[in-house]
């Protein structure tokens, strides 16, 4: 009986994966968003010996034109390296739903609910989401601190999971800097949530956390020195997106006003939040304390860096 209650939720997570790939598969030959052909055109010369920035210019960290010029070493220039990130990213993010599903609602019956939502939502052709965008890839690190976050046994992570957490948040930022807040916010909750006995190590667990971005970043910016191309990489990822970001001018009260979405998208939209809604009441009577403040403070952190830099496209 253990084995066959192990044995149903790998069943249907398997199941889910292929149902993700036959989606995918659906529109495997619709034209490209206009952002995945930059990318792919930027990895594709950096792998002919180009360099970035300097020879190739975008205004994204590094890491979105490495997972492009590396699924195209894997499965050639194309459209087969498109449809494999696409596939593996939303399978990573699955997966990542699932655990914080099962831990926020204490069986795999709630991660399941998890990953099927994700399963159907992920690759709406309205919202953009079946195709391998930057948000794709930050799915997958997201989800996955979150799912460390919530299922931290005694409302603890551990400097193992500190460790994790701040390779994942390091990451993500390679790929939009901006998803600081993201590591921010849930730090505070993870922080607020810590019993007073604990909340020291606590703050030297987050301490662990920042350590590594810090570092990451240092690493990264002196990479790029020593290829004599760090003034081409601040000038690109930082000068210019200071001015990216604040066009169209905004208000701060701005950030609180839902961006406009077109009609199909809105109406994928509305039924994602009022499943959402039931999900939170039922959830209210279940989950423990500390996983709804963590998921809070991760819905907040995420709308306002989608409302940040100005400008609003649907795989936001």
């Amino acid at each position: 009986m253990a084995k066959l209650k192990k044995a149903v939720p790998l069943a249907a997570l398997v199941g889910l994966c292929g149902l993700i790939f036959l989606l995918r598969l659906h529109t495997y030959d619709e034209p490209l968003e206009r952002d995945l052909t930059t990318y792919a055109v930027i990895a594709h010369e950096m792998l002919n010996g180009r360099n970035l920035y300097s020879d190739l210019w975008d205004h994204k960290p590094p890491a979105i034109h490495v997972t492009y010029a590396t699924a195209e070493w894997i499965a050639g220039y194309g459209r087969d390296s498109i449809f494999l990130m696409n596939v593996v990213a939303a399978m990573a993010t699955l997966v990542a739903c699932y655990f914080a599903g099962a831990a926020g609602g204490r069986g795999p019956v709630a991660g399941l609910v998890a990953a099927t939502l994700w399963t159907l939502a992920s690759g709406e052709p309205s919202l953009q989401g079946n195709q391998p965008n930057t948000e794709v890839f930050l799915n997958v690190l997201l989800t996955t601190a979150f799912a460390i976050f919530v299922r931290a046994e005694r409302k603890r992570i551990g400097f193992g999971g500190a460790i994790l957490l701040g390779v994942l948040f390091t990451i993500a930022s390679f790929y939009k800097q901006i998803v600081i807040l993201q590591a921010a916010f849930l730090s505070v909750a993870y922080l607020l949530c810590a019993n007073r006995a604990a909340r020291r190590r606590a703050f030297a667990e987050i301490g662990v956390v920042a350590a590594i971005g810090a570092t990451g970043w240092s690493l990264l910016y002196g990479y790029f020195f020593l290829q004599k191309r760090g003034n081409a990489f601040v000038e690109a990822v930082f000068t210019y997106n200071r001015w990216y970001s604040a066009h169209p001018e905004r208000s701060l009260s701005d950030l609180w006003i839902w961006p406009g979405l077109p009609p199909d998208a809105l109406a994928v939209a509305l039924p994602m939040v009022a499943l959402a809604l039931i999900g939170v009441i039922i959830g209210l009577r279940v989950c423990p304390r500390h996983g709804w403040l963590l998921l809070l403070a991760f819905g907040i952190a995420t709308f306002i860096t989608v409302q940040l830099p100005g400008w609003f496209f649907p795989h936001y």
